[in-house]
């Protein structure tokens, strides 16, 4: 009777000493309260849970004063309906299903002692005595935050220990140092189907588990850690007793002989000497989550059998369209390269000074050739994408700058055809993406085309509109929606069906009427596919259409290899380059309802913008206006706008000192308190400059530049190498493309430079010992030696004192690759193409000393270069030349007489181009300062270059005379 009452305490004891170490280690936030709330426990696991101390929650305060008030408030309301009872927000919200003995688990914001939040789910236990008497409550927590683990149910001494560990809702297992089991939960006993009595120092959680998966599990870890572990309970609690959290799928067999699958979480139960006493494995019962991965491998599985047969029909397809594509490949082909021949001397004899009637029959020529080209350019096109061969490139763009150049390009196409094509780019499109600039171009080419072509005719004037719209932005790419829209025919729903169907246009009238191979829509949709994008259309006969272009780029989140820059694209506009940012601007209802994108543009850029619908609220504007420069934008392209009452109204309050910005159908102008800016494609940048101007926050060349007018660019008389070395001016340039060799030399011939020509790097160095050049152009990918390479070796090199500039050109405009030159040891960097004025800014910049070689007054060379040395010819250009030139030099001296500097800009800018032409160089260059005083209004300047100019003009008529007689 002694021995079996003394086996009876240690035995209590041994249960007393593993509830103690499951409490005293659980990774749980277990907190125990009284029946009124108050917190009586706050164990290890809630004090590293939510940052507070045990001494700073006993006795002070209940647990939903550590939670988000508004999920106890919702709580409370919902558990109010739910229960058809009124229950008050507080501590009772939390605990009231377990008052009544119902189940509870629930979701829970805790707040932690510093502020942060804390998601948990939150099992809760009503606390009982031996009468069954509510003496508090348990609230166990996991952090939702992490992976799923299961609630460990805790013990203490007494009742209280008792109550928390036999009130848990999971699967609690305790076994001594050896795996026996000690203790089997109620959450066990529920879910395994064994009562407590079944298994308590009977047997191991080895024994109830699936025998192969405890196999190949101790195998797994047997490689894992290096060391072998016995198939058995070693395997399930190896990495525990090593101090390794442990979490893993097993299967645990119920005692009805069914089987479940469990996520189990297994921790070494430890006395004060930190000796292992034994191990707490938790489990929840994964069966749902394993049914529906279940399930989604059995939809994957059917979908990959659906996508072979669909893979093997494409096939099937694809061989049928082979023999067809290869023949129209083919063809193309060989159409193609006599036509780049006959395109490419066009160019080349349009640079020549034709007269109009000439010029007329080479703009026919062109354009016919042109029509041809695209219509190769298709034939082509489609005969890859049905034989699968094209390929998109993947370069960093700029989306803004693509659009803008196709509406560049139609807005000549559509001012011939009489319709108004406008341009919106949403600003909150990101500056740089990565696509194929190319095919977006001719996705867009191809609609536009079609829009302004559909519209044009009409008892109504025709217009097209061509709008980019942010859809969605990822971290990793952002989705663009391309818009265009047009007043025109429109298409029936019977068309619309067959409207992207090859060689398919909408009716053989429309072919007679319009022209086209009807392969344009066609190859814009399967263009979008490749770019994972798809084009969708809408459309009412009489009305017009809309066609709706989705795509998707990525975004240069980080430097990518094979990842080029298609050109040099204008500074972003930032934070730091807002014009018109904090400017008062008001902004007038327009005709056509452009006043959205206006001010959706002048917003972005920070601008505090108003609307006026009608004049009445327009002049209130102006008269409220402060102290303060102030502009009103005005879109007068399709109505006639009363400017002069608005601005008398300025007039009227000189304080508010209102300027006016006028968008209309003519060329950028500047005047007092007024701005005209074109409004044929206005971009937001030429929006925003014009305001700017306006506000006197910019010049006016600044539109000039963004507009790019272009400038043509005459040779200077060549000057020999000796002089070139003389000057300090000779340069090297290391190239090993011919192509590009070709292009630098020619852009220096035509900057007045001459240069020196390596094809490798190791040659440049050769050229470089002789001491004879002032800078170094190189490329950075060359044979022998690259760029780097070369750099390095003159840096070496080099005497102390010496530095040679050294300029890199390449086709890489990451700025990693600049930052990588400048730290190789150059000086500067030019990505390609380089234009004109880059160049040209560069060489100033590095070539200070310089002196530009002094232009002819009439160089002999440059005319003959042009359109052959016949003398006949010659002869009947130069007299043409001088006639124009002396009904020029008439405009501008009446102009100056006027002050009417305008028309001295305009008059210079005619002779401008005709004189470089002829080889009038230096009357040439006096023509385009001229012109760049006039249209600033720079009176000074011009009246000086007036004088300049009629001593140029009467060396030019001498030089004349000379060549051609009376």
């Amino acid at each position: 009777m002694i021995q079996a009452t003394i086996r009876d305490i240690t035995a209590r004891n041994t249960s007393k000493a593993l509830q103690n170490a499951i409490f005293n280690s659980a990774n749980f936030s277990s907190i125990a309260t009284d029946a009124k709330g108050v917190i009586q426990i706050f164990n290890v696991g809630a004090e590293r849970m939510l940052g507070y101390t045990s001494a700073d929650m006993l006795n002070k305060i209940t647990p939903a004063d550590i939670s988000d008030p508004q999920e106890v408030i919702a709580r409370a309301a919902a558990l109010s309906i739910e229960l058809g009872t009124p229950i008050t927000p507080g501590f009772e919200a939390l605990v009231f299903k377990a008052s009544r003995g119902i189940e509870d688990i629930y979701e829970l914001t805790y707040i932690r002692k510093d502020g942060s939040r804390c998601p948990a789910v939150v099992s809760v236990t009503a606390l009982r005595d031996a009468q069954n008497a509510i003496i508090g409550y348990l609230l166990i927590g996991t952090d939702n935050t992490a992976r799923k683990q299961a609630e460990a149910a805790l013990l203490k001494a007494g009742a209280l220990q008792n109550a928390i560990f036999n009130s848990a809702n999971f699967s609690s297992i305790a076994t001594d140092a050896k795996g026996v089991i000690q203790i089997f939960n109620v959450g066990a006993e529920r879910m395994l189907g064994y009562t407590s009595a079944d298994m308590l120092n009977k047997i191991t959680p080895a024994d109830i588990s699936d025998p192969q998966e405890v196999i190949a599990r101790a195998a797994a870890l047997s490689i894992e850690l290096g060391t072998p572990i016995t198939p058995g309970f070693e395997a399930l609690v190896f990495k525990a007793s090593r101090g390794i959290e442990d979490i893993y799928e097993l299967t645990y067999i119920r005692k009805d002989g069914s089987r479940f699958p469990a996520v189990v979480s297994v921790t070494a139960l430890r006395d004060a000497q930190n000796a292992i006493i034994g191990y707490l494995l938790i489990g929840t019962d994964n069966t749902a989550r394993r049914q529906v991965e279940i399930e989604r491998e059995m939809l994957d599985q059917a979908l990959k059998q659906k996508n072979v047969e669909l893979e093997s029909a494409k096939t099937a397809a694809e061989k049928a369209n082979l023999a067809k594509s290869e023949f129209l490949a083919a063809m193309s082909h060989e159409i193609r390269t006599p036509m780049n021949g006959v395109i490419g001397m066009i160019d080349v004899l349009q640079q020549s000074s034709l007269n109009k009637s000439q010029m007329a029959m080479a703009n026919i020529i062109r354009d016919s050739a042109f029509a041809l080209l695209a219509v190769i350019n298709d034939i082509l096109d489609f005969s890859k994408i049905e034989a699968g061969k094209l390929q998109l490139d993947c370069v960093m763009m700029g989306v803004a700058d693509v659009v803008e150049q196709v509406c560049e390009v139609m807005d000549r196409m559509a001012l011939k055809k009489g319709v108004e094509l406008t341009l919106f780019t949403d600003p909150a499109i990101p500056d740089v993406v990565i696509g194929d600039p190319g095919r977006l171009r001719q996705i867009l080419i191809n609609l536009a085309n079609n829009a302004i072509k559909f519209s044009s005719g009409k008892q109504r004037p025709g217009r097209v509109s061509v709008r980019v719209i942010l859809v969605e932005i990822q971290p990793e790419q952002v989705i663009l929606e391309f818009q265009i829209a047009d007043n025109g025919i429109g298409i029936d729903e019977n068309t619309l069906t067959r409207l992207f169907t090859p060689f398919i246009q909408a009716d053989t009238s429309t072919t007679r009427h319009f022209g086209g191979t009807g392969l344009g829509l066609a190859i814009s949709r399967q263009l979008a596919s490749l770019m994972d994008g798809e084009i969708t259309v809408q459309s009412t006969p009489n009305q017009g259409s809309l066609f709706s272009v989705r795509i998707p780029f990525a975004l240069p989140t980080q430097p990518c290899s094979g990842i080029d820059q298609e050109q040099p694209t204008p500074p972003p506009i930032t934070p730091d380059s807002y014009l018109v940012a904090g400017l008062p601007c008001l902004v007038m209802d327009g005709a056509d309802g452009t006043a959205d994108d206006l001010i959706t543009y002048l917003t972005y850029d920070r601008a505090m913008v108003d609307r006026a619908a009608d004049l009445t609220t327009a002049r209130q504007w102006i008269a409220n206006r402060a102290a303060g420069r102030s502009i009103v934008v005005i879109d007068a392209r399709n109505a006639n706008f009363p400017l002069d009452d608005l601005r008398a109204t300025a007039l009227a309050y000189p304080d508010s000192d209102t300027h006016f910005v006028v968008i209309g159908r003519e060329p950028c102008e500047e005047d007092v308190n007024l701005v005209l800016v074109n409004g044929n494609v206005l971009t937001r940048r030429a929006l925003l400059n014009a305001v700017a101007i306006a506000a006197g926050r910019a010049k006016a060349p600044d539109i000039e530049r963004l507009l790019n007018e272009d400038e043509i660019y005459a040779a200077a008389p060549p000057l020999s190498h000796e002089t070139m070395q003389r000057r300090g001016s000779l340069i090297l340039v290391a190239e090993d493309n011919d192509i590009n060799q070709n292009v630098i030399l020619h852009q220096l011939a035509l900057l007045g430079y001459v240069a020196d020509l390596a094809d490798n790097g190791r040659a440049a160095l050769t050229r470089w010992r002789s001491g004879q050049h002032a800078l170094l152009l190189t490329d950075l990918n060359m044979p022998e030696m690259d760029g780097y390479e070369l750099t390095a070796a003159i840096r070496h090199a080099e005497d102390a004192g010496q530095r040679l500039p050294i300029i890199a050109l390449t086709a890489n405009a990451l700025k990693s690759e600049e930052i990588r030159c400048k730290a190789a040891g150059m000086d500067d960097y030019l990505s390609k193409p380089v234009l004109f004025d880059r160049l040209q800014a560069m060489l100033e910049k590095w070539l200070p000393m310089s002196v530009a070689p002094a232009l002819a007054v009439f160089d002999r060379t440059v005319l003959p270069a042009l359109v052959g040395d016949e003398p006949a010819v010659l002869a009947e250009f130069l007299h043409d030349y001088r006639f124009s030139a002396q009904q020029a030099a008439l405009e501008i001296r009446t102009a100056v007489q006027q002050c009417n500097w305008k028309a001295v800009g305009d008059g210079a800018h005619k002779l401008k181009s005709s004189s470089r032409s002829v080889g009038a160089l230096a009357l040439g260059e006096i023509c385009a300062q001229l012109e760049q005083a006039g249209k600033a209004g720079d009176a000074v300047t011009a009246q000086a270059l007036a004088i300049e100019f009629e001593r140029d003009l009467a060396a030019v008529f001498a030089a004349l005379h000379s060549e051609l007689g009376a």
